[in-house]
């Protein structure tokens, strides 16, 4: 255990909080070299937008290991069920980035998910992708991109498709014979070009994975995943609504309000906590495995009970939530870049577009803006934590 000797510098002298980031970077060094550290558990005694972001930014660039960070005010409540319930939910974190397992399905649940297939979610903003790496659909390492601000699609999706077939090798010792992509963060309108820009590259990973087999082609199919939508459903009588007035967890919806010619229905798998619950929108756009719709409908269900912070189902697939989750994660690497470069980059762009040369310029101050972030990406994930949840 590391305790600092001074506590950190208070912001009104430290207004930046380098200094104390310094002090939590020196903290962390000295644990990693006193031993093997498999995790880092963090003592918050509030809420901190610069703390928390450096520490996980520490954890996950420089020094690649896990961490978990507590708020003693939770921690120490003193309402024990309400403390216990806190601790409950840090064990299910801590017990999933260490590569344990918290829950796992029946098997005469895995109708969608048999001959081993590869379980996949996709998601737009840095990039992002995660995909299982066991046959409990458990474990979901993720890999990740930096990408340029408005740059539609996935960037690197090839080489980021061929990473998890990888770790599903080295895990399972085979490949998958099905793979199913959940895309998360695509409209309506982008659905042909997820097949135009995005489909290619999966082609190319499987062409890629293993030179000694440059036919390799599991069966593919593809599903968006959407909750910016306007939809609710209500019950028809009060015995198919829960206690807040909301359909059951469950509720299938595949006729009246769907799309006469594509292949979507809409899922609410979560039960409603707090006002009216949105359900997702899940639609077929590519399919080499021949889903059938209960196949599919069950199998989105049933895997919604398997995210592992819940011991309930969640709105969204684990695949494409995770697939967001990490990136709000990576946003944490470039967190100082991002508080102080964005009102730079916002005004001399702005202050340019009037002129002659205001596109050249904009796009001279977007690329200053791009390089900046790089440099605090430095070479991103650490290599110890490639293969983890640490995202959690």
């Amino acid at each position: 255990m590391v305790e600092f000797t001074s506590p950190l510098p208070n912001p009104s002298r430290d207004p930046s909080r380098l200094g104390a980031l310094k002090m939590v970077e020196d903290a962390m060094g000295k644990l990693i070299k006193s031993g093997k550290t498999s995790i880092i558990l963090v003592l918050l005694s509030q809420r901190d937008d610069f703390i928390y972001p450096g520490v996980k930014r520490f954890a996950a660039v420089r020094f690649g290991v896990q961490t978990q960070c507590l708020q003693l005010p939770k921690a120490l409540n003193p309402d024990s069920k309400k403390q216990d319930q806190y601790f409950s939910n840090v064990a299910l974190k801590v017990n999933t980035k260490l590569g344990g397992i918290n829950h796992r399905l029946d098997q005469n649940a895995h109708q969608l998910v048999d001959e081993d297939p590869d379980d996949d979610g996709g998601d737009r903003c840095n990039p992002s992708e995660s995909n299982h790496a066991d046959k409990d659909f458990v474990q979901f390492p993720a890999s990740l991109r930096l990408q340029k601000s408005k740059q539609e699609g996935i960037a690197e999706l090839a080489d980021m498709m061929i990473e998890r077939l990888q770790l599903f090798i080295r895990r399972n010792k085979t490949l998958p014979q099905r793979v199913l992509i959940f895309r998360d963060g695509v409209s309506e309108g982008q659905y042909d070009k997820v097949l135009r820009e995005e489909l290619p590259q999966v082609f190319e990973a499987f062409k890629r994975i293993d030179p000694k087999n440059p036919t390799y082609h599991p069966l593919l199919s593809i599903v968006i995943c959407g909750k910016r939508h306007h939809a609710r459903f209500y019950a028809s009588d009060s015995k198919d609504a829960d206690k807040n007035g909301n359909t059951k967890p469950g509720t299938v919806v595949d006729k009246g309000i769907t799309s006469i010619f594509d292949f979507d229905f809409y899922l609410q798998a979560h039960a409603g906590l707090q006002g009216t619950v949105r359900p997702t929108h899940y639609v077929v756009i590519y399919d080499e495995i021949g889903l059938g719709a209960d196949e599919i409908q069950q199998g989105v269900h049933t895997t919604s009970y398997l995210y592992a912070r819940a011991t309930k189902a969640v709105s969204l697939i684990p695949a494409a939530y995770y697939a967001d989750v990490v990136c709000e994660q990576a946003r944490y690497w470039i967190h100082g870049f991002l508080n102080q470069g964005s009102d730079t980059a916002s005004s001399s762009g702005a202050s340019a577009s009037g002129t002659a040369g205001g596109r050249a310029a904009r796009e001279a101050a977007e690329q200053r803006t791009y390089a900046a972030a790089q440099r605090m990406w430095g070479n991103g994930l650490h290599q110890n934590l490639k293969d983890t949840m640490f995202y959690l």
